[in-house]
């Protein structure tokens, strides 16, 4: 049996815009309300994705800032 997918390519966005809809995608999908999801997005600026044991204490906020860069952390 194929399971169909759901296919998103979603505009570029600023990093928490990014996050919210992965975590809205993946609540749907957990409870059944969606079809399982591949989503292709891009940010704008630029932002520093942490995984959710990544330390923040290693991310140099200012040189960041400097550059215009964002930081987010992923669920």
């Amino acid at each position: 049996m194929t399971e169909l997918w759901r296919y998103l390519i979603t505009p570029r966005a600023r990093g928490a815009w990014n996050m919210a809809v992965d975590d809205a995608v993946l609540e749907r999908v957990g409870r059944g309300d969606s079809k399982p999801t591949l989503r292709l997005y891009a940010w704008t600026p630029a932002c520093l994705s942490l995984g959710y044991a990544q330390s923040y204490t290693d991310v140099d906020v200012e040189r960041l800032k400097a550059n215009g860069w964002e930081v987010v952390r992923r669920a």
